[in-house]
């Protein structure tokens, strides 16, 4: 099982390493799953506000469709769905000049998105008494 928080889109990597284990050993001391979730899912949700602004518009169809999902150990943003199948094909540009909403979104969001989960976890640890 890997020990590293990694986000990917396109060539735009953030990754942090041992995240998995220390969410674990909180977990293990009794942290709340709901906040774990919690936390993932805000930390999506910045990626998300970043990338509707940038994603082209015609019909809004997949500026909508752009939404974080919520795992305990893992930040998850998805786009398109079955109102825009075509979301691969605007983000990484086949058949027509790339639009990387996402991996520009999680690299102009990097510092914010670290913070966020630098600020989450101490506040899990004092939540849980173990800071």
């Amino acid at each position: 099982m890997a020990t590293d928080f990694d986000v990917a889109a396109g060539d735009v990597r953030l990754r942090v390493t041992g995240l998995r284990k220390t969410l674990r050993a909180l977990e293990a001391a009794g942290a709340d799953a709901e906040d774990l979730k919690g936390l993932m899912h805000r930390i999506g949700m910045t990626v998300v506000a970043d990338a509707k602004g940038r994603v082209p518009v015609k019909t809004g169809r997949l500026r909508d469709s752009i939404r974080a999902g919520r795992g305990k150990t893992k930040s998850v943003v998805y786009a398109g769905g079955r109102r825009a199948l075509y979301a691969p094909y605007v983000h990484y540009g086949i058949d027509q000049p790339k639009v990387p909403y996402l991996a520009d979104a999680i690299a102009a969001k990097r510092a914010t998105i670290l913070q966020q989960l630098d600020d989450g976890i101490a506040a899990l640890l004092v939540k849980n008494d173990l800071k």
